[in-house]
């Protein structure tokens, strides 16, 4: 219920959101000192919440049942691909917070039956589809920094230590940083790259 001394944020997320209570029969419960709002249904909880620190807005949808979590971008991703950009918008001001709410909420309103009514198959790719984002975020959290090093020492024509490296963020480089080790691991056997 919205409050005139809640923060901005939840006021715009409930009033964005209201589709879920006023059609669906969510209720609705706001964390304002931490950003989020719940939405409540016998089958799903849906919270949206804003990382304080990057400013990204989030949808997170669990099956009550199960206790299965997925962020609406992994749902998206998986159900239709061609939307998944949309997923991802932060909002650190006023205007950018409710263009990017407005977005959310027309892709969850879009989305959200094909996820009550999944059947096996389904359910099978949005958690496949989830589980090869997560390793990616992963790697991505574990080597980008090594990873920037490397393109940096590239960049410079350092090959040894981008050789090193590349190698040592292996498993997280892509299709071109995997050809450059490649590039620079057949060099070095044959005297430096020019």
């Amino acid at each position: 219920m919205m409050t005139p001394e809640m923060p901005s944020f939840t006021r715009n997320v409930e009033a964005t959101f209201s589709f879920l209570g006023r059609d669906r029969g969510f209720a609705t419960n706001s964390d304002v000192e931490n950003n989020a709002v719940t939405f409540t249904s016998d089958r799903l909880t849906i919270t949206v919440f804003r990382d304080p620190a990057s400013y990204m807005i989030y949808v997170e949808l669990r099956r009550n049942g199960t206790g299965e979590k997925y962020l609406l971008h992994e749902i998206v991703r998986a159900l239709a691909p061609d939307e998944a950009s949309r997923c991802q918008c932060s909002g650190a001001d006023e205007q950018k917070t409710r263009r990017c709410l407005n977005q959310l909420a027309q892709l969850c309103e879009r989305h959200l039956q094909k996820f009550l009514d999944m059947d096996e198959r389904t359910l099978e790719k949005v958690a496949s589809t989830a589980k090869t984002m997560r390793e990616q975020y992963t790697l991505e959290a574990q080597y980008g920094a090594i990873k920037d090093r490397a393109n940096q020492a590239w960049d410079a024509k350092d090959w040894q230590t981008a050789r090193e490296l590349y190698e040592e963020a292996k498993p997280s480089l892509s299709d071109a940083e995997e050809r450059r080790l490649d590039f620079l691991l057949k060099k070095s056997a044959g005297g430096p790259p020019r």
